[in-house]
């Protein structure tokens, strides 16, 4: 089944409100097994949804709409939708949703006229019940077999519609499922990535394989269409099999488990106490750690380390050092490091430098330090992007280089 998602609403084509809809709807369709080929999005104008209705209701199996079955005069999208697909001599009262919409409005009788328009369907329509708001849906069925579903636009009604009334529907028209795994990949951008596993792309079509990018680093998507979701597991794993051969170590995870969830794990393995001190991330490495549960037990304390003052003051930094280098070096960061291991209570070491800019030329040079076991790593960046972007980066790359620390040491 080829789908169509259209939302409807002129804060979400402004911008005004996140369209968490589509998101949401294009991984249900997805696992369904059904073809998404397009999401649009119209304003509450009747004219130009009616026209994009008309144009696409014979290309698709399906259209779903999210957005206008509220009761104000531009609340048209079930009207439009029915005049696409001239079933305006149709319609008629649905006796459930009115007395649906009756028993919502006992004692407020006054409101029950402006609800009615929404208790209009064509008669061969499947009516979709609301149990969170007075909104019913439908799935609209045009004299040629065309399906419009029109869905409410509050994101918990839009939900639990779908699950509930609309999905066990769509399964009926499904003979596959289409299941995705993901495994994710640390220290590569995506470009080296699509590079290491380029020979792959040719090799399959069924799993499909997809890197892609986002701030928590780069990830592979595989994904299968099959009879079951065991099927498609099976599909599924002489991939991963493949990519767990050509990128190794790289992985650190899958199927949305966080870098920092993986640290924690190998921290406690190796009943680790870890301690940063922190320049250019201010905090911002032991803030992302101890989000997760019970990293109490290895991060007992922690430094903002953001002058030359104080890096001196309380890691030891030599002021020679500093001259000689500048603050924001491999042998400052080198001595940070060695400065925690030397002066605190803890076993891995975790120091960071940089320039955050924006003005500075060198805007964007940082040096991540990892000192575990009598070696140091200390490693160079030159991260692109805003002051915001490269403190995030730093950050990221910090906590990546803890796991790559810890690995090695058991070499």
């Amino acid at each position: 089944m080829d789908v169509l998602i259209l939302t409807v609403g002129t804060e979400l084509l402004l911008g005004d409100t996140l369209d968490t809809n589509s998101y949401y709807l294009s991984k249900k369709i997805r696992n369904l097994g059904f073809n998404l080929y397009k999401k649009v999005t119209v304003g509450d104008n009747t004219e130009r949804l009616l026209k994009e209705l008309r144009y696409y209701k014979d290309k698709y199996d399906l259209i779903i709409t999210t957005g206008g079955l509220g009761p104000t005069k531009d609340d048209l999208t079930k009207e439009t939708a029915i005049k696409a697909l001239e079933l305006e001599d149709e319609v008629e009262i649905h006796k459930l949703s009115l007395e649906t919409v009756k028993e919502h409005f006992k004692g407020r009788e006054e409101y029950l006229d402006l609800n009615m328009k929404q208790v209009m369907f064509p008669k061969n329509s499947i009516v979709l019940k609301n149990i969170k708001g007075t909104a019913p849906g439908a799935l609209l069925i045009g004299k040629q077999n065309e399906k419009i579903a029109v869905l409410p636009g509050p994101p918990k009604e839009m939900k639990t519609m779908f699950e509930n009334e609309l999905e066990p529907i769509l399964k009926k028209y499904s003979d596959s499922i289409i299941y995705s795994e993901t495994v994710h990949i640390a220290r590569l951008g995506e470009s080296k990535v699509f590079d290491m596993i380029s020979e792959l792309f040719d090799k399959y079509t069924n799993p499909t394989i997809a890197p892609y990018f986002n701030d928590d680093g780069v990830f592979i998507r595989i994904t299968a269409k099959a009879s079951s979701e065991i099927e498609a597991k099976k599909i599924i794993k002489p991939v991963k099999e493949e990519l767990y051969s050509i990128l190794g170590d790289l992985i650190y995870a899958e199927n949305g488990q966080s870098i920092e969830e993986v640290v924690k794990d190998l921290l406690e393995k190796e009943d680790i106490t870890l301690m940063t001190a922190e320049s250019i991330t201010g905090g911002m490495i032991v803030s992302r750690l101890i989000d997760i549960p019970g990293m109490s037990e290895f991060i007992k304390e922690s430094l903002v380390v953001y002058s030359d003052e104080a890096k001196v003051k309380y890691l030891g930094v030599s002021e020679q050092t500093i001259e000689k280098y500048t603050v924001v070096s491999e042998e400052v960061c080198k001595e940070m490091v060695e400065g925690l291991l030397k002066t605190y209570n803890c076993n891995l070491a975790v120091a960071t430098t940089g320039y955050a800019g924006p003005d500075d030329e060198k805007a964007g040079l940082v040096y991540v330090g990892i000192g575990y076991k009598g070696k140091n790593y200390i490693k160079e960046y030159n991260i692109k992007g805003d002051r915001n972007t490269v403190r995030r980066k730093a950050t990221r790359y910090a906590i990546e280089n803890i796991r790559f620390a810890i690995l090695d040491s058991r070499k």
